[in-house]
């Protein structure tokens, strides 16, 4: 089985950015020490070019942070794809869940995979981000794993009445559902009823 993991961070070689995400990380190690065959997706934000990025700060970050299109990592491969992000925003006609997908979905047609239920599912932590990734998986014929790590079952949902939908339709259409603490999947399982 193939494993794309999609962190909310993850450790990239660069200064403060060491140990973001270290706790995902060693989650897909272990997964890797057992034979799972797992590789990371991590979309970013696209930008254009320098000097033309310096005219919005996400397209500065995203240039500042020089995030490659893939690279190795610990012995696990990572992705990062780049999700449309025109200036103004009106120009943009896809919703953030479509171009998330889009974005995704170029990573299997540049590495000409074409994935299967049989052999793929996407993995995701974070909740609140678990529902692009969700949905992505599902367009694409695929399963979903979520993983509850803390606030995004004890906050999140209670948030606001949007949030408790996307949260009740994450957990109800999630192939394999997971908790980092019992208490964490007891909590979820209340709020679903």
């Amino acid at each position: 089985m193939r494993v794309w993991a999609f962190p909310s961070f993850y450790p990239f070689d660069k200064e403060n950015m060491r140990w973001r995400g270290i706790f995902a990380h060693r989650q897909y190690k272990g997964l890797q020490e057992v034979g799972a065959d797992i590789q990371v997706i991590m979309p970013v934000l696209w930008h254009p070019p320098f000097p033309i990025s310096e005219l919005f700060k996400d397209w500065k970050e995203a240039r500042e942070t020089g995030y490659p299109l893939h690279t190795q990592y610990d012995g696990i491969t990572v992705h990062y794809p780049r999700i449309e992000n025109l200036k103004p925003n009106r120009l943009m006609k896809k919703s953030y869940r479509e171009r998330y997908a889009q974005a995704v979905k170029s990573v299997f047609d540049k590495l000409n995979i074409k994935p299967t239920p049989q052999t793929d599912v996407f993995y995701s932590q974070w909740l609140p981000e678990s529902v692009y990734v969700q949905h992505t998986a599902h367009q694409m014929g695929l399963k979903s794993g979520i993983l509850s790590i803390g606030d995004d079952v004890v906050v999140w949902p209670r948030h606001t009445e949007n949030n408790l939908k996307a949260f009740t339709e994450l957990m109800q259409q999630a192939d394999y559902r997971f908790a980092c603490a019992d208490y964490l999947g007891r909590e979820a399982n209340n709020i679903l009823k």
